[in-house]
């Protein structure tokens, strides 16, 4: 009986972690999951699936022949399959936190485009600045964990980070981890390299390299500082 129960809770923990998966990547909310939805996920599980292999999988669990696939027909299919669902939640907590800097839950456009920033995403890239737009108007600007989460896995698989360097580097400026640099964080770094700047020195390099004036200097503000030197 004991063995059982156990098995049961297995199952149930499965069905969660499926159903979570499902309605990550259900975009639309239909309650069914369409062969471009279903090959967003496999790519995010780090599967590459063709165009046919897709429609395959569908049609090896589409019960109702319609195209789509719905919950029970996905789990089907996960059971079936046996495919792990990866989804690295514990990243995506840290840097919701890491952005919530008011700690009230809740994040506004600029804190999701900082936290989208934080796992190397580009927010002013076409396709991630439309799905952000559509997706911030939707949920009316306020954007919880479970909808960062459902954003995060919207989007794009990552394009190899050519910038990774000046990233890093970036983050020994950014000591206050919210994605941009202020002339005091500026200022302590420089001192910190034996850089030892006047106040007018300091301002002058600063606002050389804040482009749009709003005293915060942006990783790309960052990279043209950089590459100018």
């Amino acid at each position: 009986m004991a063995q059982q129960q156990q098995q049961m809770s297995e199952t149930e923990k499965r069905r969660m972690e499926y159903r979570e998966a499902f309605e990550l990547f259900d975009t639309d909310g239909s309650g069914s999951i369409s062969r471009k939805e279903m090959g967003d996920l496999m790519r995010k599980m780090g599967h590459n699936p063709s165009a046919q292999e897709i429609q395959d999988m569908i049609n090896e669990v589409d019960a109702d022949n319609n195209g789509e696939i719905d919950f029970e027909e996905f789990v089907a299919m996960m059971e079936l399959q046996r495919v792990a669902i990866v989804i690295d939640e514990n990243l995506i907590k840290k840097v919701f936190n890491r952005v919530d800097m008011s700690d009230k839950g809740i994040l506004d456009e600029y804190q999701v485009n900082a936290g989208l920033y934080l796992l190397h995403y580009v927010p002013s890239e076409k396709e991630v600045e439309k799905i952000v737009k559509e997706f911030f108007a939707a949920c009316k600007g306020r954007v919880d964990l479970k909808g960062f989460k459902s954003l995060v896995y919207r989007l794009p698989p990552l394009k190899k980070d050519e910038d990774a360097e000046l990233r890093e580097a970036f983050k020994v400026f950014d000591t206050d981890g919210n994605g941009t640099i202020s002339i005091d964080e500026l200022g302590k770094v420089m001192e910190s390299l034996g850089e030892k700047l006047t106040v007018d020195e300091l301002h002058a390099m600063f606002a050389e390299a804040d482009k749009d004036g709003n005293y915060q200097i942006d990783f790309y503000e960052f990279k043209a500082m950089m590459l100018g030197k």
